[in-house]
């Protein structure tokens, strides 16, 4: 209850906060106030195409996520077993956390679709922390385990299934909700540039164009609150324990 009432109490301040500097500025193109904000959101949710642009940004985080785990799943596996793929993809993930993402995505945009640039940017953005999570899930595994493993000759597939699997899968649990979240908002900076039909990122950038700066601030509303949402659902999903 005590954590619950800190809670509110700092999202009431960063309210209060937010209505004071708008009030300061008297401008709504700087900083619109919270009631032109909630008019805007109103606004946004009535339009047609509302659900649909949702619809599509999701499926293209998830997809691109999915895609991400499956290929971090895999590579790491492959890196445990052969030193010199370890090389190759320790080698890819580098690249994947080091170069720009504005220029990933341009490269992106000379080479596929709109529609699938900003999929693949959340893909290749999340690919390096599943990666690394399940290759020190299988390297960081108990040593008295593994020499007890080499007595009773357990071949390799058994201890992948029996062993290894369930200890990536409960590695992967504690980072999935923010590898999500940092997935979702990188599908959305991929479509702020790649401009795909029925997108938030899309929606976020035309918004200001017009300078409709309680447009952009509803959709940022919008955003956190869909992001608060997955995050709940992630987290009870991932919390169901089986017995």
């Amino acid at each position: 209850m005590k954590n619950k009432k800190l809670k509110i109490s700092v999202f009431i301040i960063f309210l209060a906060i937010w209505q004071i500097s708008s009030m300061i500025v008297n401008s709504e193109v700087i900083i619109p106030s919270i009631s032109a904000t909630i008019k805007q959101i109103v606004v946004v949710i009535s339009e047609d195409d509302f659900y649909l642009t949702i619809l599509n940004s999701l499926l293209r985080s998830i997809t691109g996520f999915l895609t991400a785990v499956m290929l971090g799943v895999f590579s790491g596996v492959l890196s445990f077993c052969n030193k010199f793929l370890k090389e190759i993809f320790t080698f890819i993930t580098q690249i994947c956390a080091s170069v720009p993402t504005v220029a990933i995505i341009l490269l992106l945009l000379i080479w596929l679709r709109p529609n699938f640039v900003s999929m693949l940017i959340g893909c290749i953005m999340v690919f390096p922390m599943i990666y690394q999570s399940v290759f020190c899930s299988m390297y960081d595994y108990d040593k008295n385990i593994i020499k007890m493993l080499d007595v009773y000759n357990i071949d390799f597939k058994k201890r992948i299934k029996k062993i290894y699997m369930p200890k990536i899968l409960i590695d992967l649990k504690k980072i999935i909700p923010t590898s999500f979240s940092i997935n979702f908002k990188m599908v959305i900076a991929g479509e702020v540039i790649s401009q795909p039909k029925y997108a938030i990122g899309s929606k976020l950038y035309l918004e200001k164009i017009y300078i409709n700066t309680a447009g952009v601030f509803s959709w940022i509303v919008i955003i956190l609150f869909l992001s608060f949402l997955i995050d709940k659902i992630l987290n009870s999903i991932l919390s169901v324990k089986k017995y």
